[in-house]
């Protein structure tokens, strides 16, 4: 009886090890509200046992900070870790690292960065990079944006496919080309192809959510040769005050440059609403332009001659990210106008395309009811 006892309770821990987990960036794992509170549960453990453990402070903060996504309460929840954070380790990497997390976004959060990049541990994740190259991007801090960010590259951490992909972008726009976009995976990854790999380097990319930031303004401004005081700040008031100082800043970059204009197709309708009776699709990009242009000839071009797809057919490299899974399957939302043209025109360009598409869907591990629906999407049913 004391023996069975025993295994029971050796079990126990051994299931309390394997569902207590290292919390992964939601464009690398996908999870619901009932994992991330499980695991803020677990960690909250962790730290009452080890209150000196970063590590596990972190993953409680991350935790935290995902379900908040699915909670009305979530910021207090971090914000109360942060705040037992540095009373446990104030002068830790983990707690700078976490407090910039929570204040990303403005002038207030940049001490917070600069502590923790004197602390960078030895060993550096996902994490450690990805927020410090935001954070130095966000900066326009170039010298040292092009060493991490070059780290960043070697490390092989970041996904293969997500930066194929984002090649694939850059492959489509012409020299000097400016892409404004939102979001980590159709921004981080062309910053780590420019600085950290030295391709695409006459591209600029631009964070939408930076614009408010003053320095990353002024600095984006220089950069173009734009005299900074061409634009009027002002606080905004409400949201939609920053939406028309975006819209504005946007336009005064148009207005002001002879270069190409891109927009993301990843931007939600509501920030590319603006300038979209304006925006043709070239493939994986949107183009702006004030005058109507034969953008399928340019889709063409970039599918046929620019595009490296061979990987949609044929990879070495595992790559179980959601967001490459979802990338190599929307090639085929993306490509699908093409296809259509192929299928009128040029048979042998449609069953090459078409094989390629469909490589990309069947790749993807993606539930099946989502690939199927590609599927029929491609095949006109």
């Amino acid at each position: 009886m004391k023996r069975t006892l025993f295994l029971l309770v050796c079990l126990a821990l051994v299931m309390m090890v394997k569902a207590q987990e290292q919390i992964e960036s939601i464009i690398i794992a996908d999870h619901d509200s009932a994992y991330y509170a499980q695991q803020a549960q677990l960690w909250q453990q962790e730290v009452k046992k080890r209150p000196k453990d970063g590590n596990a402070w972190r993953n409680l903060y991350h935790a935290s900070f995902y379900q908040s996504f699915y909670t009305r309460d979530g910021y207090a929840a971090t914000e109360q870790i942060l705040k037992d954070m540095e009373k446990a380790i104030p002068d830790e990497y983990e707690y700078f690292w976490c407090k910039y997390k929570q204040l990303a976004g403005g002038e207030e959060s940049f001490p917070y960065a600069e502590e923790a990049l004197k602390r960078l541990p030895e060993q550096m994740t996902f994490f450690d990079y990805d927020m410090m190259t935001s954070y130095l991007t966000m900066r326009f801090d170039e010298p040292r944006l092009r060493d991490f960010a070059k780290r960043y590259y070697e490390s092989g951490i970041y996904s293969p496919s997500v930066l194929q992909y984002n090649y694939n972008e850059l492959q489509g726009m012409d020299e000097g080309g400016i892409y404004f976009g939102n979001g980590d995976a159709c921004l981080i990854p062309k910053i780590i192809l420019q600085y950290g790999k030295g391709v695409h380097q006459d591209k600029l990319v631009v964070c939408l959510p930076f614009l408010a930031i003053p320095d990353y303004r002024n600095k984006l401004l220089t950069r173009l040769g734009i005299d900074p005081r061409l634009y009027q700040y002002e606080q905004p008031k409400s949201e939609e005050d920053y939406d028309r100082q975006e819209r504005e800043f946007v336009n005064l970059i148009i207005s002001h440059t002879n270069r190409p204009i891109y927009f993301s197709t990843f931007n939600s309708e509501k920030v590319n609403a603006p300038w979209q009776k304006n925006l043709y699709n070239e493939g994986l990009t949107l183009r702006y332009s004030p005058t109507k242009y034969d953008n399928m000839a340019v889709m063409r071009r970039n599918v046929e001659e620019r595009y490296l797809l061979e990987y949609l057919l044929e990879s070495f490299v595992p790559d179980q990210w959601i967001t490459a899974n979802r990338l190599s399957a929307n090639y085929a939302y993306r490509l699908q106008d093409l296809l259509s043209y192929y299928k009128k025109h040029n048979a042998q360009r449609y069953k090459w395309l078409m094989r390629i598409l469909m490589s990309g869907i069947d790749k993807a591990t993606l539930p099946e009811e989502q690939k199927d629906h590609y599927r029929q999407m491609l095949s006109g049913k």
